[in-house]
């Protein structure tokens, strides 16, 4: 049996301003259980004093003026733009030093005669 919206109704009264007393609502067994639901949170929200309009911790943050997310993507295009311009002029140096202690890149590395001596007879 699959489920399905059943159409089991549930009739509650609501007052209507200004008419001639309660009115019938028919309503389908999840609308019933979402009005339920929506009239436990109002009870519990009335009985610890918390107001409707009250920002908690983890509501989203205020959204932003279109001037500010332009300010904000400005300057992390700025920061790329920087650090791949410092990325690019110390490229050069760090590659020779490289070059230099691995001799890689054929760079020679120098050696003092005597220092290859001992090397050679160990």
């Amino acid at each position: 049996e699959s489920y399905r919206n059943k159409s089991t109704t549930t009739t509650t009264t609501a007052g209507v301003v200004g008419g001639s007393g309660p009115t019938k609502i028919t309503l389908t067994e999840s609308q019933s259980a979402a009005l339920a639901q929506r009239r436990a949170y109002e009870y519990y929200r009335l009985k610890n004093g918390i107001a409707k309009d009250s920002s908690s911790s983890s509501s989203p943050p205020p959204p932003q003026s279109m001037h500010d997310r332009n300010v904000k993507i400005a300057s992390y295009a700025a920061a790329a733009v920087i650090g791949a311009l410092g990325a690019t002029y110390a490229a050069v140096p760090l590659y020779k030093i490289f070059c230099q202690t691995t001799g890689f890149g054929g760079t020679t590395q120098r050696v003092n005669l005597s220092e290859w001596a001992e090397t050679q007879e160990a």
